[in-house]
C-alpha cells in the first residue's frame, strides 16, 4: 500500500515557517481522502493549530518538527497514540538540515498503522518529500544517443528528468489534446493518460494527431495509437481511457496525475475538469482555441495554469457553461468556422513552455496568457488576472477528494 500526503506549497510553507519559529507547535489540518487500489492519499484541506477539538470521527494529518537531537520516528509513535480511534489520517514529523526537509510519518486507518511513503507539495517544481518519484529522479540518466540532450540542456537537467517522471492526465484528446500529447513524449515524459469519450471524425484529421485507419475509433484510442508509432516509442506508457472524465478508470488516472491537462472543446467538460482538478488537489493546465463563425473570422486562444487553492471558474471562468448542456446537440459549425492547425500549435506551444516553467521552479503562481488574432491579422499576446472570487461554487466546497465527488452538482450552481 502506497500512502502519501498532499498539500498546497502555499500551506507547506505557512507549516514550515511556524513549526521553525515554534518547535512545540502542533498542526492538525482536516483532510479529504483519495484512495484507489493499492494507494491512500490524505489531502490537507487547511492548517489549523492545537488547542483545537478533536473529533474521534476525523480525518485529519497531524505535522510536527522534531527537536534538533530528537529521533523523528519516536515522535510519530507518541502523536500516533494520541490519534483518533475511529478517525483516519498521519503523523508527519518534519526533520530540518542544512535547510534540506525531510520526514518521518505513519498512517492510521481503522487502528491499523503503516508506513507513509511521500509528503508531495502542489506548487512550483512539484516537489516530493520522500517516496518513489524522488528515488527514480535520482538514477534517470540522457539516453546513449543524445535524442533529449538539446531539451535537457535548454530546460536544465533536474528540470527535464522532472518532466520525464510525471504522471500527466489529458481531458480531451482532439486537435489540441493529440498535439499537446505528442509534443509531451517529444519532450520525453513518459506517463500519459488519455481520457476522451467521442470518437475520430474525417473532419478531425487535418489538423489534429491522428492516423486515418483509426477513424471512428475513440479520440483517446486514436492519440494512444498515433503515439505508439513514434520514433522510440517502447518507453511511454501511454493509457487511452475511452469514457468520461467520472468513469472509474478517468477517475483513477485523474487521482495518480500530478498534473490534469484540460484541452476539452465543451464549457461542461471544462466544469467537470475544473471540478475534478480542485478536489483532488490537483495543478490544472487548460488549453482553449477558438475560431468564431462571423465575416471577420475573429480567432484566439486562452492558456491557463491553476494551483488547487482557486480553479477556472474563479480565475477566468468558463464562457457558455450555462448554455453548454442545450448545446451539446448543435453541429460544430454552428457555434465555430473551423480550425487551424497552426493555431492549435501556438496555444499548445505556449501551454508547454508554462508546464516547462511550472515544473522548473520559474513559474510560481497562476499564469493566464490570452491570445488574440484580429482583423487586422497582427497577434496580440496579453497576460490576464482576476481578483480572487468570494462566492466561486468550486472553490467553496467544503471537503476535498472522494467525498466531494457527491456535491458535484452543487457546483454547476452560481
Amino acid at each position: 500500500m502506497f500512502s502519501r500526503v498532499a498539500l498546497t506549497h502555499r500551506h507547506f510553507e505557512e507549516l514550515l515557517q511556524r513549526l521553525i519559529r515554534e518547535p512545540n507547535a502542533i498542526a492538525v489540518c482536516p483532510v479529504g481522502t483519495s484512495h484507489l487500489v493499492g494507494s491512500r492519499g490524505y489531502l490537507v484541506g487547511a492548517v489549523e493549530w492545537i488547542p483545537r477539538p478533536i473529533s474521534s470521527t476525523s480525518d485529519l494529518v497531524v505535522f510536527r518538527i522534531a527537536p534538533r537531537g530528537v529521533d523523528p520516528a519516536g515522535v510519530v509513535r507518541a502523536e500516533l497514540s494520541r490519534f483518533p480511534s475511529r478517525g483516519e489520517g498521519a503523523v508527519v514529523v518534519l526533520s530540518m538540515a542544512q535547510d534540506t526537509v525531510s520526514f518521518a510519518g505513519q498512517t492510521s486507518c481503522c487502528e491499523h498503522a503503516a508506513p507513509l511513503d511521500a509528503v508531495d507539495i502542489v506548487g512550483p517544481g512539484l516537489p516530493r518529500i520522500g517516496g518513489m518519484r524522488q528515488q527514480r529522479d535520482a538514477v534517470v540518466e540522457l539516453p546513449d544517443d543524445d535524442r533529449w540532450s538539446r531539451t535537457a540542456g535548454a530546460l536544465g537537467e533536474s528540470t527535464w528528468r522532472r518532466l520525464t517522471q510525471l504522471n500527466l492526465a489529458i481531458i480531451g484528446c482532439g486537435r489540441n489534446g493529440s498535439l499537446m500529447a505528442t509534443s509531451l513524449a517529444r519532450a520525453g515524459a513518459k506517463s500519459i493518460a488519455l481520457i476522451d469519450p467521442d470518437h475520430l471524425e474525417a473532419h478531425s484529421l487535418a489538423e489534429g494527431d491522428f492516423a486515418e485507419a483509426d477513424l471512428a475509433s475513440s479520440k483517446a484510442v486514436a492519440v494512444q495509437n498515433f503515439m505508439m508509432r513514434l520514433p522510440r516509442a517502447e518507453g511511454l506508457e501511454i493509457t487511452g481511457i475511452a469514457e468520461s472524465v467520472f468513469a472509474l478508470p478517468a477517475l483513477a488516472a485523474i487521482k495518480q496525475a500530478d498534473m490534469v491537462i484540460c484541452c476539452v472543446d465543451n464549457a461542461a467538460a471544462r466544469h467537470a475538469a475544473a471540478f475534478l482538478a480542485k478536489i483532488y488537489m490537483k495543478p490544472i493546465l487548460d488549453v482553449g482555441t477558438g475560431i468564431l463563425n462571423t465575416p471577420q473570422r475573429p480567432m484566439g486562444a486562452d492558456i491557463r495554469l491553476v494551483l488547487p487553492d482557486r480553479c477556472l471558474l474563479c480565475v477566468g471562468g468558463i464562457p457558455g457553461l450555462e448554455t453548454a448542456h442545450r448545446e451539446d446537440t448543435l453541429p460544430w459549425n454552428a457555434r465555430r468556422a473551423g480550425s487551424l492547425r497552426s493555431l492549435n500549435q501556438i496555444a499548445t506551444g505556449f501551454a508547454l513552455r508554462m508546464l516547462e516553467d511550472f515544473v522548473g521552479g520559474r513559474l510560481r503562481d497562476h499564469s493566464w496568457l490570452q491570445l488574440d488574432y484580429g482583423s487586422s491579422g497582427v497577434p496580440r499576446l496579453l497576460p490576464a488576472t482576476t481578483p480572487p472570487s468570494s462566492a466561486c461554487p468550486v472553490c467553496d466546497l467544503s471537503t476535498v477528494g472522494d467525498f466531494a465527488l457527491s456535491q458535484y452538482s452543487r457546483s454547476l450552481t452560481a
